[in-house]
């Protein structure tokens, strides 16, 4: 069986330790949407909508909300020169920003933003050229003056990507297993269990310490399965791992 799947987070592509005597399991939440709104303007309706990232998908997901001439509130860090004070200090801050240009960078999983800043600050000016960049821990604010149906679908598979995958994926070998959930244009990483196994695999051993550290690492395993996989929705389930 070859399956060709993109890769895991860089977060969990670490090979498990052996010295490790329990299972290590790493779950990967989705896009949180804390708010959304709408709000009547001069120029018709905003959509407002607060996103926290959680891990690497969500910039992906993010990166294909935006569009230039929407605005994006996020906090930026940048040095100031403060009155009665020599040489410059880093502050953080709050700015809203009209995109201009963004780019995606997959090595780095970082989103830049340049824009226009267009709140008042008593650090930047409005009106002046500012950049932000967005990592998979920031919370940001999307101001969007134009939403469809294709952004709300957008929005719904980054917030519940359980809701939109028709295939499940198991990827096991000895004591690592990875459950994926594969959309339409993505694949999620929803589950990974990491279970010392006993090497010497004596007879003695077969029957009784491997055994049962075997049987711990399946339970796991199905208990991911039954957490993530919306049986409603799935139709395939693929399970895939060698011979041991």
């Amino acid at each position: 069986l070859l399956l060709m799947i993109r890769r895991p987070p860089r977060s969990t592509q670490g090979v498990s330790s052996a010295a490790s005597d329990v299972y290590k399991r790493q779950e990967q939440s989705d896009m949180r949407l804390i708010a959304r709104k709408g709000q009547k303007e001069k120029k018709g309706t905003s959509y407002v909508f607060t996103l926290k990232m959680e891990n690497d998908d969500d910039m992906w997901n993010l990166y294909n909300f935006l569009n230039r001439g929407d605005l994006i509130q996020g906090k930026i860090t940048r040095k100031i020169a403060m009155e009665g004070v020599i040489g410059a200090e880093r502050k953080t801050f709050g700015v809203v920003l009209k995109i201009q240009e963004m780019e995606y960078d997959p090595e780095s999983n970082i989103i830049r933003i340049k824009g226009k800043n267009v709140s008042e600050s008593k650090f930047i000016q409005v009106g002046q050229f500012q950049s932000m960049e967005i990592n998979c821990s920031s919370t940001v604010t999307l101001i969007k003056r134009y939403w469809d149906e294709i952004f709300e679908e957008r929005l719904k598979m980054a917030t519940d990507p359980a809701a939109f995958s028709d295939l499940a994926v198991v990827l096991m070998e000895e004591g690592i297993s990875n459950l994926f959930l594969v959309a339409r244009n993505v694949t999620y990483l929803k589950s990974k269990i990491e279970h010392n196994l006993p090497k010497k695999k004596t007879r003695a051993m077969i029957h009784d310490k491997y055994a049962k550290a075997q049987e711990s690492f399946f339970t796991k395993i199905i208990a991911a399965m039954l957490k993530h996989i919306n049986l409603e929705m799935v139709k395939s389930i693929i399970i895939a791992s060698p011979g041991y």
